[in-house]
């Protein structure tokens, strides 16, 4: 009887080095679990789910919290799709869930969500034109996937074709009239042409679907804006902008929108901490004020939400450039409004940098109008810094976002827009 050849030892030990470090590699880079996979293939959203919440190591792979955002999405979890999305937005997190959906469309041509996924991938990185293409061959395979319709119209809204937008977006609402971000889709698409009354009623049928979306509740705000202007409605977008900037998922969104609004601070746009660290720039430099629609808004608050609101910037000051900004600027509005000051402002609130530099540059001001509201005596109603006319009827803010597409700013749509 012959003897059975050996393999080497070394040789044994160095096949399986190189398939682990292979396959720590394929792990580490994104590889997507079998079963998972199969899951979202089969359009298994909540199987997706519980298999992420049973194996939370998984999520470290950009493509499973991809895979894990869309199932969110699917199930009207709006807010954990946001952060899913968001936590894939750089370059390289990207390419990770392009580099996975390419290969999976090479293994499975006809596969409709293969086809969506990949397409997801083209739109994220703003690949506008492949992206539309992987959609329209997703639904071409199956022409009842409401979230392809959906995926689509966002596409051609940011090509710039608005009726061919509003047509998928509609589609996907009609298909599947109990998913929330196909509404939610429709109203950010008719904010982009300012048509207020319109997206006012597609977010509010979204929040119907889903009470998780921060998102649509600044859409809401930001419709009302656009449909009236009155000083109640000003308050209360003032006071929901505030509430919503506390909101990890939509914070950034809402400041953008507050600084629209006139609570603005251009020399602070970042998010990097600096506490408490106070206002350098000039006046002009600094921030820009659209008294008018600010002071109208506070006005309207009562003592107790002004309060309120103004103690959560300030917390939030001591923590954050753009807060700071915030926080200065709300305090020039209120001091050159000629509001009583005495009915809300306590000591600790003067010794913040925000309240002081606030001081010092609506004291520079008024002193220049020949006026000084600190020093008493002085009729100070409807002074402000920079007073801005505007046209009758523009929208005080307009930022938005498409749920499948935080953190980009909405397209330029050269689409005649309907009367108000």
């Amino acid at each position: 009887m012959k003897p059975i050849p050996t393999i080497p030892t070394w040789l044994v030990l160095g096949i399986s080095l190189v398939f682990g470090l292979q396959y720590a590699r394929a792990e580490s880079a994104g590889s997507v679990p079998a079963i998972l996979e199969q899951a979202a293939l089969a359009r298994d959203w909540k199987g997706v789910v519980q298999y992420c919440e049973s194996n939370p190591k998984c999520l470290k792979s950009p493509a499973v919290r991809a895979l894990l955002a869309h199932a969110c999405l699917a199930l009207n979890q709006n807010d954990k799709s946001l952060e899913l999305l968001q936590s894939i937005g750089d370059e390289a997190k990207r390419r990770e869930w392009q580099r996975w959906t390419q290969a999976l469309v090479k293994r499975l041509p006809k596969s409709a969500v293969a086809r969506y996924f990949a397409a997801d991938a083209a739109l994220r990185s703003g690949r506008w034109q492949e992206a539309l293409a992987g959609y329209d061959a997703a639904i071409r395979l199956d022409k009842t996937f409401a979230m392809a319709w959906n995926g689509r119209g966002v596409a051609h809204a940011y090509l710039g074709d608005f009726r061919a937008a509003k047509r998928d977006l509609k589609e996907a609402c009609r298909l599947q009239p109990t998913f929330a971000d196909a509404y939610a889709s429709l109203g950010t698409l008719l904010v982009a042409i300012e048509a207020g009354p319109g997206s006012l009623q597609s977010y509010r049928l979204a929040l119907q679907k889903s009470n998780e979306f921060s998102l649509v509740k600044i859409g809401i705000i930001i419709a009302g804006l656009g449909k009236s202007q009155d000083a109640e409605t000003l308050a209360a977008a003032l006071k929901g902008l505030l509430a919503a900037a506390e909101s990890p998922p939509v914070s950034s969104l809402a400041c953008a929108n507050l600084e629209s609004m006139g609570v603005r601070s251009k020399g602070h746009a970042s998010q990097k901490n600096s506490p408490k660290s106070g206002m350098s720039l000039e006046t002009r430099d600094m921030v820009h004020l659209d008294g008018e629609t600010l002071s109208r808004g506070l006005r309207r608050m009562s003592t107790n939400e002004l309060r309120s609101a103004l103690d959560r910037v300030r917390k939030n000051a001591d923590h954050s450039e753009r807060w700071a900004g915030i926080w200065s600027s709300l305090n020039i509005s209120v001091l050159g409004s000629g509001m009583d000051l005495t009915k809300w402002a306590d000591n600790s609130w003067r010794d913040t940098a925000g309240w002081k530099k606030a001081e010092r540059l609506i004291r520079k001001e008024l002193e220049r109008r020949g006026a000084d509201p600190l020093a008493g005596g002085a009729d100070t109603s409807g002074v402000a810094l920079d007073q801005s006319s505007g046209d009758v009827g523009a929208w005080p803010a307009k930022k938005m976002w498409f749920g499948l597409l935080p953190n980009v700013d909405l397209p330029e749509l050269s689409v005649d827009r309907p009367a108000r």
